[in-house]
């Protein structure tokens, strides 16, 4: 087996974490997860997710395709009524259909 030089190795690092600076992450509780998930399906080109455990799942995606994404998952109607949830680094919702319970 052969192993790359320390310098190609930590090159690889800094490009992988310069190119992972790029994507946000999520973990996301769905409260309707058939209509939910099949919205994850639709973007499947756009975002990575798994199931964490009952109705919890992780999501990955593009940092300029994340609010999208999550306005689809969350009712409007939910961000409407809490302008907490209008800030663009925070996305949660009390009731709804999706809930985000945590943020990287």
């Amino acid at each position: 087996m052969h192993c790359a030089p320390a310098s190609n190795s930590s090159l690889l690092n800094k490009a992988t974490n310069n190119f992972m600076k790029d994507f946000a992450f999520r973990s996301v509780l769905l409260e309707q997860p058939m209509e939910q998930l099949h919205i994850l399906h639709e973007h499947s080109t756009t975002v990575a997710f798994r199931h964490v455990k009952d109705n919890k799942y992780r999501l990955a995606t593009h940092k300029s395709d994340i609010e999208n994404l999550m306005e689809k998952l969350l009712p409007k109607k939910s961000l409407d009524k809490n302008p907490v949830n209008l800030r663009p680094t925070v996305t949660s919702a009390v009731k709804g259909t999706a809930k985000a319970v945590d943020e990287k």
